[in-house]
């Protein structure tokens, strides 16, 4: 799912698009590693926003304690 996501946000991507469409495939290989870098830190930040939502919320709390013994933490 996280790989599906991810590839349907850069598919929409506009500046991946330009580049392809103008660049030789090895300036667009640049363009498209600093895209990704930056969709995957989007991704994790809100990933983490939707954790720390789902963590905070009354009657969750305890399922982090019991998903944090199983993990050893």
């Amino acid at each position: 799912m996280f790989f599906d996501q991810f590839a349907e946000s850069a598919s929409r991507n506009e500046t991946l698009r330009q580049a392809a469409e103008v660049n030789s495939l090895e300036k667009f290989r640049l363009v498209f590693r600093q895209v990704l870098e930056s969709l995957f830190i989007e991704r994790m930040e809100f990933n983490e926003e939707l954790f720390t939502d789902y963590t905070s919320k009354p009657g969750h709390a305890g399922g982090r304690g019991k998903v944090a013994r199983q993990h050893g933490l």
